[in-house]
């Protein structure tokens, strides 16, 4: 019977800025007011919901680049992506 190689530990460290302060908060400061804008649409046909869907998951993926590059580490990063994908099946 093969054993099973565990999978690699998670870095533990606590996510640092990888950034300037300033240019963080501006950053997820325009990211906040996209989503809001995206959230904010009034959905009323076929082809609103698929600009919808295809602007949101646009957004998505766009953050968690954008977390990958503005912190050290994933502490911030894993945790939207996993709610991302638990809460739209993405």
């Amino acid at each position: 019977m093969a054993l099973r190689s565990s999978p690699p530990s998670p870095n533990l460290d606590p996510p640092k800025l990888a950034r300037p302060l300033r240019e963080v908060a501006e950053q997820l400061t325009e990211r906040i007011k996209v989503g809001k804008e995206i959230q904010s649409r009034a959905i009323q046909t076929a082809d609103d919901l698929e600009a919808y869907r295809a602007d949101a998951i646009k957004w998505m993926e766009y953050n968690c680049d954008l977390l990958k590059v503005l912190f050290t580490n994933d502490g911030v990063d894993g945790p939207f992506t996993a709610s991302r994908c638990q809460n739209c099946g993405w």
